[in-house]
């Protein structure tokens, strides 16, 4: 009697972390599908091959200011930079491949391929340079490679708390990458995604844009494709070294935030986090070499997420530079309201 009810149970058991698993990936797949029906693209689709970009364009021509974002974030870290940008002059955010509203893209994660792909879509949308670019954190190292692989385009580059080609010399971060995966596709993370304290970081969004933006954050396209663009790093580092990273005559403005968080819970002891820190800061005042013209900004009020906590710093940026071309080339700023 006791081996029959013994037997069942663990029949049950079995069972039970059997189908609890496909329950998490049902459940990942039909919510992915609902959210992209709730949240439809706020730009355009460009199909630029076989798959598609997301751009989201606003404001006037020339220059054109191109915002890419950092490491697992997508055009709608840009929600309090954008709009006030096109203010006086055209801007454009975009969602790399398999990020946001883009689709997945058949090449591997880097720099170069992120870059390409970008132009091309640029391209094929007829939205021509020059460009003023702006990049935040690992977009930053893409927008300095843009730079460099499209000179006669850009009028102006802006590296907002950014990498660099030498910032793959520092400490990694020890997260653990199967564990993001498997907990996103098994549907944990979206689970996780209702409790107060995943809003936090972006409580400076409105309330629309937080559910966006939690809804891709928690995709299982979005989580595999930062972590491919994680582990492929020091390859686009490495891509912008061989390019050559010195803009001479073009303007440069680097942002550096100077509130600094400690990472014990990802492998540092507090030293190595103050370490890796200081590093950081080196290699950003090291920017202010790769251009004749270049100006470093500090966020003294901001962490890493400069967009959110401080983003009319980016704003103001932006300004000065656009402002600088359209003297240079004699183009009247917006004529229907001051900045």
């Amino acid at each position: 009697m006791f081996m029959k009810g013994y037997k069942q149970m663990m029949f049950w058991l079995v069972g039970f972390f059997i189908t609890l698993p496909l329950i998490g990936i049902l459940y990942q797949i039909i919510s992915t599908k609902l959210d992209q029906k709730k949240y439809p693209p706020p730009g355009f689709i460009v199909d630029i091959g076989g798959y598609c970009i997301h751009l989201n364009c606003e404001g006037l021509e020339s220059p054109t200011v191109l915002l890419d974002a950092g490491m697992r974030s997508n055009s709608l870290e840009w929600s309090l930079v954008q709009p006030k940008i096109a203010e006086f002059a055209r801007v454009c955010s975009f969602d790399r491949a398999g990020t946001g509203w883009s689709e997945k893209s058949p090449l591997e994660r880097t720099s170069f391929n992120i870059v390409t792909e970008l132009h091309s879509a640029l391209q094929k949308a007829n939205i021509r340079g020059p460009y003023i670019v702006v990049g935040h954190s690992f977009g930053g190292l893409n927008m300095h490679l843009f730079a460099k692989m499209y000179p006669e385009e850009v009028v102006g580059v802006i590296l907002v708390d950014s990498a660099s080609e030498n910032y793959d010399k520092l400490l990694k971060p020890n997260f653990n990458l199967t564990w993001m995966k498997l907990s996103t596709q098994f549907g944990l993370s979206r689970l996780l995604s209702y409790f107060p304290n995943a809003r936090k970081s972006l409580k400076s969004f409105p309330k629309l844009i937080q559910d966006e933006y939690l809804s891709f954050d928690v995709t299982t396209q979005s989580m595999n494709t930062a972590i491919e663009e994680f582990l492929l790093f020091d390859q686009s580092a490495q891509q912008l070294r061989q390019i050559g990273s010195q803009f001479e005559d073009i303007p440069l403005t680097i942002i550096t935030a100077r509130v600094r968080e400690f990472w014990e819970g990802v492998g540092f002891t507090h030293e190595e986090s103050s370490k890796m820190f200081n590093e950081f800061e080196t290699l950003q005042t090291e920017l202010l070499s790769r251009s004749n013209h270049s100006k470093q900004i500090f966020a003294n009020n901001s962490d890493h997420m400069i967009p959110r906590t401080e983003p009319q710093i980016i704003v103001d940026a932006v300004y000065e530079q656009v402002q600088a071309f359209q003297k240079d080339h004699k183009i009247s700023i917006q004529e229907n309201g001051d900045f």
